[in-house]
């Protein structure tokens, strides 16, 4: 059923004017569809095709309403990367400093990162001492993906402060990433 609503969605953006799409596409309801099938989160070529503002302000209110589904959440965290401006950023820190699940905390942490790069590093740094594991190890991969001396330094440093092997083994493989950016 949820793949025949979502084929109704696409079939009606394809069909409506240009305008027409762009607004239909980026209300709260049908970006739900799109981000609750099985399937990834669209790539930047689907959300570029959506009005910017109607888009960003659907994802907030997706990503940030408690009684929506945890992976619709995530996914709108994520879907948040294509449409960066302040509020943006200032609502991914809120939700990775929030007490959300780590689940979602962690998704504010890889966007928040992807969007910042190395100017993330200091958030992830202060993440790698959460009680959440899942946040934990979602910094240890940020560092790597962003990469840079700092990043180097900060997981050189946890290694050898670090006893849980799960976290030792991303440790590894995230300073050997960062080493090649």
């Amino acid at each position: 059923m949820l793949h025949i609503a979502r084929a109704a969605v696409i079939v009606a953006m394809l069909a409506a004017p240009a305008g027409a799409q762009n607004f239909e596409a980026a209300n709260v309801d049908n970006l739900r569809l799109v981000l609750s099938g099985y399937h990834e989160v669209p790539g930047p070529d689907y959300w570029q095709k959506l009005d910017a503002n109607a888009a960003r302000a659907s994802l907030l209110r997706l990503s940030s309403d408690k009684n929506e589904l945890i992976h619709i959440r995530t996914r709108a965290v994520a879907a948040l990367a294509n449409f960066v401006d302040p509020q943006v950023e200032r609502s991914l820190i809120d939700m990775f400093n929030s007490q959300e699940r780590g689940y979602l905390r962690a998704a504010a942490l890889n966007t928040y990162s992807a969007i910042r790069g190395r100017q993330a590093v200091p958030a992830l740094e202060r993440s790698l001492s959460d009680k959440d594991e899942i946040v934990k190890i979602s910094a240890i991969r940020c560092l790597g993906r962003v990469g840079g001396e700092q990043a180097e330094r900060i997981l050189q440093g946890a290694l050898q402060v670090e006893s849980d092997p799960v976290a030792r083994g991303a440790m590894g493989r995230s300073l050997q990433r960062a080493s090649r950016r």
